[in-house]
């Protein structure tokens, strides 16, 4: 059997690392039935989900050119959301920023 650990974090998620490979997985490449053989509390951290985003000025760079090509080739859709992925800070945030969501409205 596989042996996992459960990470608990301090914003209440947790996640299941493997902490050991059987030989079943090693040769199949198929996962056992999760066995938690281990427990680690971080309650200091958060869960990669939970930590607040870094945006280097490259990968902004690369959001923007992404942004503007699709706004190209897919002007009828709203892309709004993969700014506001490169600049967290921004003060025009829309509701409705789903794909394909076109009734868009500035928030008060």
């Amino acid at each position: 059997m596989c042996h996992w650990t459960q990470r608990e974090y301090g914003c209440g998620h947790n996640c299941h690392i493997a902490a050991y490979w059987c030989n079943s997985y090693r040769l199949h490449k198929r996962r056992c039935p999760t066995e938690i053989a281990y427990y680690e509390y971080r309650t200091s951290e958060l869960c990669f989900r939970c930590r607040p985003r870094q945006v280097t000025p490259q990968h902004a760079s690369y959001l923007k050119s992404i942004y503007k090509d699709l706004c190209q080739r897919y002007p009828s859709r709203n892309w709004e959301y993969i700014l506001l992925l490169a600049d967290p800070d921004r003060k025009n945030l829309t509701e409705g920023h789903s794909m394909g969501n076109n009734n868009t409205r500035p928030l008060s």
